[in-house]
């Protein structure tokens, strides 16, 4: 709370660590949701603890495909860019798995991040070593336990894609722990 009390830094004024990065809701899930405030120090603390776990580089198309009402989307962008990496922003709207297999295609999309229901539907349409997926490096599954059996079918769709598990909680800047998955 003490951070969204701050004023805003005027210009020519220094940005100092602790002043408010953003502020953002929680969802909900233990009763009511909550307004989060995270620093600036936090925000660019975890951003570039996770541009090395992820290793993004400026070679890498990373898909935007978080709604920017969640926090996973200021990870997807900041990380990209602060990487030097491509931000791809595919069509706007809901994105049938069969059309973001198809995009990611077309886009050679190096890495991307879903959170697990959606992965599983990806999945479900997804063949073995999928063509649609042949240029991703890096699948990142985020928000929920990875399933076992989503892991082996990513494994079969996209064999040559390292996948990780991710997970945070919006108090502690998005994400607080990714792990291999498999």
């Amino acid at each position: 709370a003490e951070l969204a009390r701050q004023p805003a830094t005027a210009p020519g004024v220094a940005l100092h660590p602790d002043h408010l990065g953003y502020v953002i809701h929680t969802s909900g899930s233990t009763g009511q949701p909550k307004a989060v405030a995270v620093s600036h120090g936090s925000l660019a603390c975890v951003i570039g603890e996770l541009a090395g776990a992820y290793g993004i580089t400026p070679r890498d198309r990373v898909a935007q495909l978080a709604s920017l009402a969640f926090d996973t989307s200021l990870e997807q962008i900041l990380v990209t860019l602060s990487a030097g990496a491509t931000l791809m922003l595919p069509p706007a709207g809901t994105i049938a798995p069969s059309d973001l297999l198809g995009y990611t295609d077309h886009e050679q999309i190096t890495v991307i991040d879903l959170t697990p229901a959606y992965w599983h539907q990806l999945l479900a349409v997804a063949g073995p070593a999928d063509p649609r997926l042949r240029s991703l490096r890096l699948m990142i599954t985020g928000g929920d336990l990875a399933d076992p059996a989503d892991v082996r079918a990513a494994r079969l769709a996209a064999p040559a894609a390292r996948l990780l598990n991710a997970y945070g909680l919006t108090e502690t800047a998005i994400t607080s722990a990714v792990g291999e998955a498999g």
